[in-house]
């Protein structure tokens, strides 16, 4: 029975940073895809983004939530106008709009797996 309690434990901590991961990874990609609608280039990483790690999931949910409510309205205004820009990833390299769009899609899936 401890042993379960245990496991259950580890779940949801585990859980809870792939959460607050996929948070701050679409944050800080959302903030990138504003340098396309005239915001300046921060030079920042992804980890600037995760929400408090003292939140638990209940707290996470509704930040999940607005994350993704802010990362469809900055999308909106992006189908609005036609920018080649390209916009540094840290680890890629300078990469259009809609690779920054596939990049948060591909990487939101893999992560919200280890939610399963």
């Amino acid at each position: 029975e401890t042993r379960v309690i245990k496991t259950a434990s580890q779940n949801l901590e585990k859980h809870r940073a792939t959460l607050q991961h996929i948070i701050g990874i679409e944050r800080w990609g959302t903030a990138r895809l504003k340098v396309a609608l005239g915001e300046p280039f921060k030079s920042d990483g992804q980890k600037d983004y995760h929400p408090d790690s003292s939140l638990d999931l209940t707290q996470l949910l509704p930040q999940f939530t607005s994350t993704r409510l802010e990362t469809l309205r900055v999308v909106k205004l992006l189908e609005q106008q036609n920018s080649s820009i390209k916009i540094v990833h840290n680890n890629f390299g300078p990469i259009s709009v809609k690779g920054w769009l596939g990049y948060l899609n591909v990487h939101g899936e893999i992560e919200s797996r280890k939610l399963r």
